[in-house]
């Protein structure tokens, strides 16, 4: 909080305003509430920046008609993404072109160029990236999201989902623990986890195949298949409660 004192005009305006901060930060990320004493000081409390919903996009530029989807770079600092999930359109032009917060969830859905694209964690045009989202959803069948340059990771804090028929891979480093809604076929083919005695991938539905180390232990939920292919390995502990889990 911070505060500093407004000219004295003949009438002093008292009470509480929102004032947007969007010149300042993405649309709706944050706003200040304005405090008016009567004796003419104002106390700023600024609001924390707010996770967004966001809808990948690497395909044309802000205002080009186009669905979602597309091969490209993810990271930090490119506008591949916009507001809109299978629209013809961004709600607007300013949100098109939108840049990936850490902490943001994203969503991975139709494909302009027909289904099946690859996205790729990497700084443009090389270095790694540490990215972190709260929820990442598959909604087009065939996304590959692929290793990237070396040493990028991808951290999920909250859920992934893989939509019905849906088909999916992750070959990026995931250095979380990871809550799998599955209704359709993932892989992951990048290791996960970085502690088998605390992280956790808890796995419903679905068919889910593991090719790579998983440091985490495991829980399979009843209805679902779980496969560990080509020397993938659970370095944790394996908990099968009603589904399957078989190593090939």
């Amino acid at each position: 909080m911070r505060a500093h004192n407004q000219n004295q005009h003949a009438s002093t305006q008292t009470g509480i305003r929102q004032r947007s901060l969007r010149k300042h930060c993405r649309l709706g990320r944050a706003t200040e509430l304005v405090f008016v004493t009567a004796t003419g000081i104002a106390l700023v409390l600024s609001g924390g920046a707010n996770a967004a919903d966001l809808y990948w996009d690497a395909g044309p530029d802000a205002g080009a008609t186009e669905t979602t989807g597309g091969t490209g770079f993810w990271n930090t600092t490119e506008g591949e993404w916009n507001d809109t999930a299978a629209s013809a359109q961004p709600s607007s032009v300013a949100a098109d072109g939108q840049v990936f917060t850490n902490g943001d969830s994203v969503f991975f859905g139709l494909a302009a160029m027909g289904a099946g694209y690859s996205v790729v964690p990497n700084a443009n045009p090389n270095g790694s990236v540490s990215l972190s989202v709260e929820n990442l959803t598959f909604e087009a069948d065939g996304v590959t999201i692929i290793a990237g340059f070396t040493g990028s990771t991808l951290a999920i804090t909250g859920n992934l989902t893989v939509a019905s028929g849906v088909t999916s891979e992750i070959a990026t480093k995931i250095t979380s623990g990871l809550t799998i809604a599955n209704s359709g076929t993932l892989t992951l083919s990048g290791d996960v986890g970085t502690n088998a005695a605390t992280d956790v991938v808890a796995i419903t539905g679905g068919t889910t195949t593991l090719s790579s180390t998983v440091n985490a232990a495991v829980t399979v939920a009843t209805g679902t298949a779980v496969e560990v292919v080509n020397g993938g390995q659970v370095a944790g502990a394996a908990t099968v409660a009603g589904g399957s889990l078989t190593v090939n």
